[in-house]
């Protein structure tokens, strides 16, 4: 599957034709349809491909009842990170926003299978977290897009001006530990945010 990231992150999705990834895997075309109908199915694989390796861990971390949510929501901010700036979804977000437009059920099955689960186990642990006293109720309790979104942002803006010979240099490890420190600033007010 590693191979077909690499080559649609190379060329985009209109780009991509299955014979090089076939060709990089050192298999024929006709192997490649064995397991995927066409060049879409096999793009919906790649994709997905990182967050379904990270679902498992997710839904572990999300149903610990002995795990406090801060710790949770920390963890789960943690393998966002990994994911979109170290893992294959980083390496295909220009080509997932490439998709938005030109072929939307590619783009809305992305959305539907990977973001609305990942989404969903946020929007979980800040709940729980609100339940269990850990939390305030705040927008930010209801919304995943005030969570999640600056991740999804910068990951986008860093691939963007990937390119450029002048492009901004960001500290990612340093952005993550900010985002956490704004976003548990919000959840937990007082003297428990401060660490």
């Amino acid at each position: 599957m590693m191979a077909a990231v690499k080559v649609f992150s190379e060329q985009g999705f209109a780009a991509t034709r299955v014979d090089d990834v076939a060709a990089l895997v050192g298999i024929s075309k006709p192997a490649v349809y064995l397991y995927f109908r066409n060049k879409e199915e096999l793009f919906k694989a790649a994709a997905t491909f990182g967050p379904d390796q990270a679902m498992p861990f997710v839904r572990a971390l999300v149903a610990d009842a002995d795990l406090p949510s801060d710790e949770k929501l920390k963890r789960l901010l943690e393998m966002l990170y990994a994911e979109f700036f170290d893992g294959s979804t980083g390496e295909l977000m220009p080509v997932i926003a490439e998709t938005t437009r030109r072929f939307p059920n590619v783009a809305q099955f992305f959305r539907d299978t990977c973001m609305c689960e990942m989404d969903e186990a946020v929007l979980g642990v800040i709940r729980e977290g609100v339940s269990r006293g850990t939390f305030v109720a705040t927008e930010m309790s209801d919304n995943v897009a005030l969570t999640v979104g600056p991740i999804l942002a910068l990951a986008l803006r860093r691939s963007m001006f990937a390119g450029l010979p002048d492009r901004e240099v960001v500290d990612i490890e340093q952005a993550r530990l900010d985002h956490e420190r704004m976003i548990f600033r919000v959840l937990m007010p007082g003297d428990q945010a401060s660490g």
